[in-house]
């Protein structure tokens, strides 16, 4: 009898035991993906950010000075042999302190293009010029097919850059581009200025051989030990504490197999007392292909403190199970002890049978401002009842499943939730779901994301602005142009395109100059905006033009760009005086695309412009 108790007592404690050591093991790994997982982002978030703060740098120089280059270069290509130098002169005369100034900044090449993609100035090598880059070049043979702005990672002859080409025009016509080039090493000391940590570039070597003059490698970079196929910049700091197989000998192949996979991956470092984050990311160029490696080392990672937090968890369940303790006390303490842990957790926790909620952290309650959970419960069965309806975010339901029924079906995807805190204040979550007890009991967790959101939407604001007028941009226009055009198909609804630009504007520009060109162009954005309603969607197309898109007839459209004619034409603008508009008006058509309403619309403006300007034509 007393050897069956034993047994029984065995049992009970080893049974307790798994289900401890599960549980804990799947908070520790889940700690650790989701650790590792926020790096990643984190990262990625760091390096876009950068990239983009020196795109708006390179697209203010366009917008103060792209003009100048273009009437420059079209002077260039109209002079003589002899005369070619003086004008190469006066472009190094005229940007030469601009060059100066920004190599400061970090710019690494600033070189100007003729139409044919040949060099005219590289003014960090003045001497040579002439030679066909494009045959190198990836970015000028595209701009030379369509005409459009090129930005990415460029490995050339001498050195890697993230360039951003722009194609310059002049009297309508395209006459050649510039780029403005920034390196590795200020991309790595602007994210560090921003956000601190270590960054290191790693370049596939093969992508360096086939562009890279031979005696420039040996120079310009060292051969990367823990996977041979990459390369660093040899003037890059602490690249020591990476790639030094004596401190993390286990991590060699590990970082060699993720080299391999062109795919972002993270893992923890201990160097001495200090413990670091390693993050490896990858970047693609121009064409698209990953060629290099983005390394973010910061101080700080989970491995130790997630393991000791599991030794230590495990000891304790140990000696809360051992001996003579009664069954009911061990579950008790241990459901204590579990809701400690939750409770010092930031995250917000939710344990579920799938049906009911079991237990939440304090961290829930005090965001829904409940001292209990049994408070909680009397007036609420599920925290979905605080869930904000809105697309793209996880809701109540999903697609005719409660949330739950559908996340335990797709368990590895995660879902991003809104809800609002007890003062009214929305936040953004990132939903977790993982199961300690298969197909009942179930860890749902809630991890605010709210700035790394509200961070994407100011980036993604700023990609979709025109940076002059403060209006969409051609490139978002585009998106709500094909929204209309696949709802008209969908519902034979109908809207109407208005196109309009200013009488002559290069007058004003050269009469003026362009500064006060931009005023007439903000001016009238102004005046457009309080015209229209909320439901048009008003944007700048390019240079001067606009394009309006509203959900009117033709005839109401006539109406509206008519309006907007004499109300444009009335205004008295600072210095010019009085601008003119000519405005192309049509309707959408069944079947139509983006391209064949704007080329309807662009021809009734183009008609207009024949027709002596300051007027409407429309077509139906």
């Amino acid at each position: 009898m007393q050897i069956k108790k034993y047994t029984i007592s065995l049992l009970l404690f080893l049974a307790l035991e798994i289900v401890a050591g599960y549980f804990f093991y799947q908070i520790y790994t889940n700690g650790q993906n989701a650790y590792y997982e926020r790096s990643i982002k984190e990262a990625q978030a760091k390096f876009s950010s950068t990239e983009h703060i020196f795109s708006v740098l390179s697209n203010d120089f366009f917008n103060n000075h792209g003009q100048d280059i273009a009437r420059m270069i079209a002077a260039y290509e109209a002079a003589s042999s002899a005369k070619k130098e003086k004008v190469r002169a006066l472009l190094l005369k005229e940007f030469s302190e601009f060059h100066t100034n920004q190599k400061l900044l970090g710019l690494e090449v600033f070189h100007i293009f003729d139409k044919e993609g040949r060099s005219i100035l590289r003014f960090h090598q003045v001497e040579k010029y002439g030679d066909p880059i494009y045959k190198k070049r990836y970015s000028l043979r595209a701009m030379r097919k369509d005409f459009t702005y090129q930005a990415g990672l460029e490995i050339g002859l001498f050195k890697e850059s993230f360039r951003f080409q722009f194609p310059l025009f002049y009297d309508g016509e395209f006459v050649g581009s510039y780029e403005y080039g920034i390196g590795f090493k200020a991309m790595a000391r602007e994210m560090n200025r921003l956000y601190s940590g270590d960054y290191l570039f790693l370049l596939k070597k093969e992508a360096i051989d086939a562009s890279v003059k031979q005696e420039v490698i040996a120079q310009r970079y060292g051969e990367f030990s823990l996977n041979r196929d990459y390369l660093y910049l040899k003037n890059a700091q602490n690249i020591g504490a990476v790639q030094n197989k004596r401190r993390h000998p286990e991590k060699q192949e590990y970082i060699s197999k993720g080299l391999k996979t062109a795919q972002p991956f993270a893992f923890g470092q201990q160097v001495n007392s200090e413990a670091y984050t390693l993050v490896f990311m990858p970047v693609k160029d121009i064409e698209g292909t990953q060629i290099a490696y983005i390394v973010s080392r910061y101080k700080g990672n989970p491995d130790q403190e997630h393991l000791y937090a599991l030794i230590l968890d495990m000891f304790l369940a140990t000696l809360l199970f051992v001996g003579l303790i009664a069954l009911f006390y061990l579950v008790d303490s241990k459901r204590r002890y579990v809701k400690n842990i939750l409770d010092t957790m930031k995250d917000m926790i939710v344990l579920t049978d799938g049906k009911k909620i079991q237990d939440v952290n304090q961290r829930l309650l005090q965001f829904f401002g409940y001292k209990s959970l049994q408070l909680f419960k009397q007036e609420h069965d599920c925290v979905c009842d605080f869930f904000i309806e809105e697309e793209g975010y996880l809701s109540k339901d999903v697609s005719t499943l409660n949330w739950i029924d559908y996340i335990k079906i797709h368990p590895n995807e995660k879902y991003k939730v809104k809800m609002a805190d007890t003062n009214g204040i929305v936040f953004v979550f990132m939903q977790e779901y993982s199961e300690f007890k298969k197909g009942v009991d179930a860890v749902i967790t809630f991890h605010d994301i709210t700035l790394s959101e509200m961070e994407h939407e100011k980036l993604e604001e700023r990609a979709f602005t025109d940076t002059l007028t403060g209006i969409f941009n051609r490139e978002r226009f585009n998106f709500f142009l094909e929204t209309e055009l696949a709802r008209t198909e969908r519902y034979e609804t109908l809207f109407s395109l208005v196109m309009f630009d200013i009488d002559h504007f290069k007058e004003v520009n050269d009469t003026y100059g362009h500064d006060v060109g931009d005023k007439v162009l903000k001016t009238l954005t102004q005046l457009v905006q309080g015209q229209i309603r909320d439901s048009d969607v008003f944007a700048r197309w390019g240079g001067e033009e606009f394009m309006i898109i509203t959900p009117n007839n033709l005839g109401s459209s006539e109406q509206l760009a008519e309006k907007l004619r004499c109300y444009i034409h009335e205004h008295v603008f600072d210095r010019v005086g009085n601008v003119t508009c000519s405005f192309g008006v049509t309707q959408s058509r069944k079947g139509d695309a983006v391209e064949t309403i704007v080329k309807r619309c662009d021809e009734m403006l183009y008609a207009a412009k024949h027709s002596g300007r300051n007027c409407v034509v429309s077509i139906r």
